[in-house]
């Protein structure tokens, strides 16, 4: 916590010199639809929209900080036989405020989450709201806008490049628990949870990529108890001037987290990112 208040002290300091106040208004979005494999009646297809925009920006070329505001659902399905192909089971919504700061190629971001999970027409599961603020930090060329940017200016665009490149995202968050709040946490003893994303590209062509994604999340609850989501990718990765489109092959190597668990199986589904 420490470091983190030192980093955002220097970056205020930065800020202060040849800083201008703007509303840039910066939309981006991401989406994915995979189906599992082996299917199941709780587990057939998933899927995700989110969007976020940059409202508020301060700061100059060396530095700025930006308030951002987002939403994000998720949606599951199963199937039951084959008078019901598509079982709507689930739906997960968030809505994210925050503060994102950049500082010498790199992103550091302050995000509240306000998350609810929620069944379709079911009682077996009950409605499960948390409130998490998290903190996450990454290099530039983790995001989508630096990889665009990368790929249009690179002197190899034309060439196929093998030698690999490595970018990540670490996270880390808590879940306040706030008394007089009575939806602040409700139905879940979850403290803490612990993650992030390493990325290896392998194999360039053009705006074409071979890559490899690792994302471990890793949660401790009130008792101690420890759970954890270990899920693997490997992405044909397509980054175009507007946006990055992906088809993939991905596998749940362990998991047994607290909220809706879906079990040790493989994914296979398109993502996009604007």
């Amino acid at each position: 916590m420490k470091r983190t208040l030192t980093y955002l002290l220097m970056l205020t300091a930065v800020c202060t010199a040849d800083s201008e106040l703007s509303f840039p208004i910066d939309w981006s979005s991401k989406g994915y639809l995979h189906k599992y494999i082996p299917r199941s009646v709780r587990n057939f297809i998933g899927g995700y929209i989110g969007s976020n925009v940059d409202m508020i920006r301060y700061g100059n070329r060396d530095a700025n900080i930006n308030f951002i505001a987002g939403a994000a659902i998720w949606t599951g399905m199963g199937q039951q036989d084959e008078r019901v192909i598509f079982d709507p089971r689930d739906m997960h919504y968030s809505l994210i405020v925050g503060i994102r700061g950049e500082y010498k190629g790199y992103r550091l971001t302050f995000e509240l989450f306000h998350d609810c999970f929620h069944e379709i027409d079911r009682s077996t599961e009950p409605t499960k709201i948390w409130n998490l603020l998290q903190f996450r930090m990454s290099p530039e060329n983790f995001s989508p806008t630096n990889r665009r940017e990368v790929i249009q200016h690179s002197s190899h665009h034309n060439r196929i490049t093998f030698k690999p490149s490595v970018t990540w995202e670490a996270k880390f968050g808590f879940f306040p628990d706030i008394k007089k709040i009575i939806w602040d946490q409700y139905e879940h003893d979850l403290k803490t949870i612990y993650g992030g994303i390493v990325r290896t590209t392998f194999l360039r062509l053009r705006a074409t990529s071979i890559v490899i994604e690792l994302e471990p999340t890793f949660w401790i609850a009130s008792n101690y108890d420890f759970y954890d989501l270990m899920y693997g990718r490997i992405i044909l990765d397509y980054v175009g001037e507007s946006g990055i489109f992906r088809i993939y092959v991905g596998y749940i190597f362990h998991e047994n987290r607290l909220i809706r668990p879906i079990g040790e199986r493989a994914t296979l589904g398109a993502e996009w990112e604007f």
